[in-house]
C-alpha cells in the first residue's frame, strides 16, 4: 500500500479508480498489476494506493502458527482450492483495514471463483466502488503453459498443480467473470501475449489514463 502524501503538489490527480485483473495463470496478472500501480503512484501522487494480491494474503495467513494457518498451508501445499470463506474473509478484512475513500485500488488474484465474485461485487459496493473495472488479460493454454515452463515449473507435482489452475480457469474463473458482466461491471479484455510494456499501455488507455504522468 502506497502512503498519502501529505503535501499538496500542483499535480493534477486522476479519477479514483478500482481495478480487477483477471487471467490464467502465467498471463501477467501480477506484473501488470504492479505496474499500474507505480503508475497511479506517480500519476497522483497525492492519493493512497491500495493493493490486494490475493495469494499473498493467504500466504500471510498460512504464516501464522494457530489452526487456521496450518489448515491453509495444508490445502495450498496439496495444490487444492482454499475454502471460499477463506479467502473472501482475508480479502474483507484487509480492505477493511486499509480502505480510505478516496484512494485507487488495484486487485490481483481476488473473486476467482462465482461466490467469491458475488461478495467481492458486495465489498465494492458497500464501500462505494461499485464503476470498479475487470481487466481480463487473455491468452492461450499453450503459451501460458509456456510461460510457466520458463519460470522453472516442470517437474511432475507442479505440472499437475498447473493442470488443475487451468482446469479452474475455465470451470470456475471465466463463469464468475461471465457472472460479474453480466451484473453490468465494465470487463475490458486485453491480448496478454502482447509484449510487456504494450499491454501495460493498452491497460492505461483502457482506464482512460495518460501513457506518462504529469511533469
Amino acid at each position: 500500500m502506497m502512503p498519502d502524501n501529505a503535501t499538496h503538489s500542483a499535480v493534477p490527480m486522476v479519477p479514483a479508480k478500482a481495478v480487477v485483473f483477471f487471467g490464467i495463470s502465467g498471463a501477467g496478472k501480477g506484473t501488470q498489476a504492479d505496474l499500474l500501480v507505480r503508475h497511479l503512484a506517480a500519476a497522483d501522487p497525492n492519493r493512497n494506493v491500495l493493493r490486494a494480491d490475493q495469494g499473498a494474503l493467504l500466504r500471510a495467513r498460512a504464516g501464522q502458527d494457530d489452526e487456521l494457518g496450518r489448515r491453509i498451508t495444508a490445502i495450498m501445499a496439496a495444490g487444492k482450492l482454499v475454502p471460499n470463506f477463506v479467502a473472501t474473509s482475508l480479502l474483507a478484512e484487509y480492505v477493511s483495514s486499509h480502505f480510505t475513500s478516496g484512494a485507487h485500488f488495484v486487485f490481483d488474484g481476488v473473486a476467482r471463483y462465482e461466490l467469491q465474485a458475488r461478495m467481492f461485487d458486495e465489498l465494492m459496493v458497500f464501500f462505494d466502488r461499485p464503476d470498479y473495472t475487470i481487466i481480463v488479460l487473455e491468452l492461450s493454454v499453450e503459451e501460458a503453459r509456456k510461460r510457466l515452463a520458463l519460470r522453472g515449473r516442470s517437474d511432475e507435482a507442479r505440472e499437475e498443480q498447473t493442470r488443475s489452475r487451468f482446469r479452474w480457469w475455465a470451470e470456475k474463473t471465466v463463469p464468475a467473470i461471465a457472472m460479474l458482466e453480466k451484473m453490468g461491471r465494465k470487463v475490458d479484455r486485453i491480448d496478454g501475449s502482447l509484449p510487456v510494456e504494450l499491454v501495460h499501455k493498452t491497460i492505461l488507455q483502457s482506464l482512460g489514463l495518460p501513457e506518462r504522468p504529469p511533469g
